[in-house]
Formats: C-alpha cells, structure tokens, sequence
C-alpha cells in the first residue's frame, strides 16, 4: 500500500499493518532496516519537522504461537498439551497407550492425519484427537514373538 503526500503541505495519514491469520504485528522498518514504529499504525514524520522526505517503510509480521491440546480419550498419554508454531511443524507428537488397541496416529477436527512434518495451519489453539484400531492378537503373536504364542 502507497501513501503520496505533498511534500511541504501535505500530511500523512500514515499505514495500517493487517497481519494474515496466524501472525502478529511485530514492527515497523525504514530501508536501511532500522525500527522506526512499534505500533501498526505508522504515521512517518516529516524531515527536520518542515517536509516528508520519500521514503519506504516495510511492515513486519511473526508468526503466532499456539497451545495444541492431545485428547487420547481413555489412552495414557505422556504429554497432554505443547506449543506450536503457526507455520512451522508440530514436531514430535507424543505416542498414547490403550491396552488391547494399535495407536493410528492424530487427528484434527477435520479429521485429517497430523504428522511431525505437517506444518501449523490452524491459527488458533486446538485439540487433536488420538485414533486407535483393536489389535488382532493372534496376527501380532505370529509377528512379534511366535514363540510366546499359546492361541
């Protein structure tokens, strides 16, 4: 977004920095890359008081952190909540237990897989929810340890 102002009489009604979703405002830069406003409205002075000088000043943005709750249902889970990084990836998910049952992996309220590598693209706090199969024990004796099997 452009501002033109009258150099001498002119007065600048200054930009407002929009974060996208996910993102926060964090500050305002001139060209050389030095701070000049930490609000997102940014209303540039004028040059020694009497004229607007042309000038480019770069809004900046990060990206937000959030709280990702693990609803493991009657599972043992050894982490219930964790920070994440909109945009970034979850990183390592804890792996629940439930007696009898194959852990499948997490899920969102959309009902898509979440991995370690899916990147952040909720902008809120949210809760993935812990998915499970019963495990057939016969096919897991034969595969797992064939001599303790007494099926």
């Amino acid at each position: 977004e452009y501002e033109y102002v009258w150099t001498l009489s002119g007065t600048a009604s200054g930009s407002i920095a929009a974060p996208a979703a996910g993102y926060s405002f964090d500050s305002w830069t001139d060209k050389f890359g030095d701070v000049v406003g930490e609000e997102p409205l940014f209303v540039p002075e004028k040059a020694f008081g009497i004229y607007y000088a042309p000038a480019t000043y770069t809004a900046h943005f990060v990206p937000n952190t959030y709280t990702v709750t693990f609803d493991a249902g009657e599972a043992r889970c050894p982490v219930t909540t964790m920070e994440v990084v909109y945009g970034e990836t979850y990183g390592n998910l804890p792996h629940p237990f439930l007696e009898g049952y194959d852990f499948l992996g997490w899920y969102n309220a959309a009902e898509m897989k979440i991995l370690s590598a899916t990147r952040v693209t909720t902008p809120d706090d949210h809760v993935l929810f812990a998915r499970f199969e019963e495990h057939d024990d016969i096919a897991r004796c034969i595969i797992v340890n064939p001599i303790k099997c007494d099926k």
